[in-house]
């Protein structure tokens, strides 16, 4: 909880102190950082652990931004040696709803990409991956005369594990579902 009061209280400084460029406009290069929640459920399990999410993207006009993004968390399950780590992350594209020139605005964003677990079972290193289709909402608001703004979103991803790796050894046809559900918060810098 004392991390949360930092972030926030960071983000709150640095948030004050940028007034450069107008809150309005979501044109151009930005950076989104912050922490997340992802949850791992397949075959009627379910595990979670906190990790960090970001984005680099470019908003082509007012409604839409296309990207890289990324959310990356370490999982705790009792199976594993240690922590599980998983990841998930690709190309998306956000949608806006609302008048431009609100601050605050809700999105849409959809996407695909690769997800990812690394886990360790009897000292033997067990690695999965495969392709991942995402989608989800958001609320991005900007204060007046700022570059900074703050998000928050829920995305939710599928990963199907094709290829798995154990103890160095790569076999490839694996068929397996997992879904990702990442809850992220943080700060977005516009580079305009």
């Amino acid at each position: 909880m004392k991390y949360l009061y930092g972030l926030l209280v960071s983000a709150f400084v640095i948030f004050s102190v940028t007034e450069d460029a107008s809150a309005q406009s979501r044109k151009g290069f930005e950076v989104g950082l912050g922490p997340s929640l992802l949850v791992a459920s397949g075959d009627g399990e379910s595990d979670s652990g906190f990790g960090a999410h970001l984005t680099l993207a470019y908003g082509i006009g007012e409604r839409f931004t296309i990207g890289l993004n990324g959310a990356a968390g370490i999982i705790s399950d009792d199976e594993a040696d240690d922590d599980v780590t998983a990841s998930v992350g690709g190309l998306f594209g956000r949608l806006y709803f609302g008048a431009p020139e609100n601050l605050g605005r809700p999105y849409f964003t959809f996407g695909g990409g690769q997800g990812s677990l690394e886990a360790e079972f009897t000292g033997i290193s067990v690695e999965v991956s495969g392709p991942a289709g995402m989608v989800g909402i958001g609320f991005d608001y900007m204060r007046p005369d700022s570059k900074l703004g703050f998000f928050g979103e829920l995305n939710y991803n599928i990963v199907n594990f094709e290829e798995v790796s154990v103890g160095g050894i790569t076999v490839d046809g694996f068929d397996v579902d997992v879904d990702y559900i990442v809850f992220a918060a943080g700060i977005r810098l516009r580079l305009q």
